[in-house]
């Protein structure tokens, strides 16, 4: 499937009852996925596109956001913790403020109309993005690498949306930090 074919782009507000794709210009070809390896917790990075854990679910609450895998359902969620400030992995699902992410919209300038992802833990100084180096998104302090481009994905003629998976669930115990 090429990159453009059955899918559009994303305005706010986001549908937590469907999977999206995310895209960064610095690996063109590429989508943000788990890969081939699927264990958890674990890290994530951009593959070659064609693989169902390169779908994932936006689910808001409480004015944040809590990134899910279509593979590893509501189970885990994609953050940071205090020993890997930086590179975000999946982790059980909790309010935890690593697990709490702001997607905020670029307005203006070459990325306009792309997103920039935000983690609760770390505040709006940082931002998810891709390195010059390798193919997995670390969280960066320059805007370099971190416009995003998220997609519905609407390829797919399937039933399993994450409401038929169970993956419309509230975290328990949301943790209150930061204002983004």
């Amino acid at each position: 499937m090429s990159p453009q074919q059955g899918i559009r782009q994303t305005t706010l507000p986001l549908n937590p009852d469907a999977f999206y794709l995310f895209y960064n210009d610095k690996l063109p070809g590429f989508r943000m996925s788990l890969g081939v390896t699927t264990y958890v917790p674990g890290p994530f990075n951009m593959t070659t596109e064609g693989s169902s854990s390169e779908n994932w679910q936006l689910y808001s609450q409480g004015g944040r956001f809590f990134i899910r895998n279509y593979d590893q359902r509501a189970i885990y969620q994609l953050g940071l913790d205090e020993a890997s400030a930086q590179i975000p992995t999946m982790l059980r699902r909790s309010g935890a403020l690593g697990q709490q992410w702001s997607i905020i919209p670029i307005d203006e300038g070459a990325d306009k109309g792309k997103w920039r992802l935000t983690n609760g833990m770390l505040g709006n100084e940082t931002m998810l993005a891709v390195g010059s180096a390798g193919t997995f998104p670390q969280m960066s302090s320059s805007t370099e690498g971190s416009a995003w481009e998220i997609r519905l994905n609407i390829g797919s003629e399937r039933d399993d949306t994450p409401k038929n998976m169970d993956m419309m669930v509230n975290v328990l115990s949301m943790e209150i930090g930061r204002q983004h």
